[in-house]
């Protein structure tokens, strides 16, 4: 393992993009268990013996996962969803301030276990020098920029990146293998053709989610979803989760679930 690895990820970066792809999903199951059970309580139910409020417990440790593995776009990243989280739960949980205060307080409470854990590590790196070359990126970036231009149609073909990277690195000293930055290694690769048939792909899968015919699930779990899903799309836009199988994996996993559901 190497000095940034975390958990079974050599790079702590997707340690974190896969942590950030499976909390919203778990946090969805939760909220949808919680509703029906809310439903169906008696008068002898026993506040907080439900098994669901498990699933709260580890929702909660994998958020606090994001922190400790110590990568400032997965920090970055986290804060953005916990909030698009508390909005989506104070607009869709009328009348119940109880509920969205402890929401909120559980928000809080886990960014404080995660700063607590390994928040001076992660102040570390966000105070280190490479901040504004984006460790690096910007060089990256602009030598890929002519390559998008070369091959800007139909791509210069899948997995091709890399070999053709060493012909066209003027400003980066490194031969890297990725861009850091999807879209425009997928640009790069499959052109403006191939990328646009892939953005059409995963919005036509929405489109399913609403006027197709699957089974039929709580809108509250869609939404985490797409939480999830706009996640690990802007941890795209600075990294390269769509090179990791695992993570590619996960989110292929997740667009198949998508299809096969329906809000309801």
């Amino acid at each position: 393992a190497g000095h940034g690895a975390f958990g079974p990820y050599p790079n702590r970066s997707k340690g974190a993009q896969y942590l950030n792809l499976m909390w919203p999903v778990i946090l969805g199951f939760w909220w949808v268990l919680r509703r029906r059970n809310v439903a169906r309580r008696t008068a002898a139910h026993r506040s907080g013996g439900d098994p669901h409020v498990l699933l709260l417990v580890l929702a909660a440790l994998t958020v606090a996962g994001v922190v400790v593995a110590n990568s400032r776009g997965g920090v970055l990243v986290l804060v953005g969803l916990l909030v698009s989280v508390v909005v989506l739960v104070v607009v869709r949980t009328r009348r119940q301030w109880g509920f969205k205060l402890a929401v909120l307080a559980t928000s809080l409470s886990v960014l404080a276990l995660g700063g607590w854990l390994g928040g001076e590590a992660i102040w570390k790196r966000f105070s280190s020098e490479d901040l504004g070359n984006m460790s690096g990126r910007k060089l990256i970036y602009a030598d890929t920029f002519r390559m998008a231009r070369d091959f800007a149609g139909v791509g210069s073909g899948a997995e091709t990146f890399s070999p053709l990277y060493f012909f066209y690195r003027k400003d980066d000293p490194y031969w890297n293998a990725y861009v850091h930055d999807d879209f425009l290694e997928t640009l790069v690769t499959f052109g403006g053709v191939g990328l646009g048939l892939i953005v059409l792909v995963f919005l036509a899968l929405w489109l399913v989610a609403f006027f197709g015919k699957g089974i039929p699930a709580p809108p509250e779990f869609l939404l985490m979803l797409g939480v999830a899903m706009a996640g690990i799309l802007a941890h795209a836009k600075f990294a390269f989760p769509f090179q990791v199988r695992s993570l590619h994996f996960e989110f292929v996993l997740l667009c198949a679930l998508l299809a096969s559901l329906k809000w309801r």
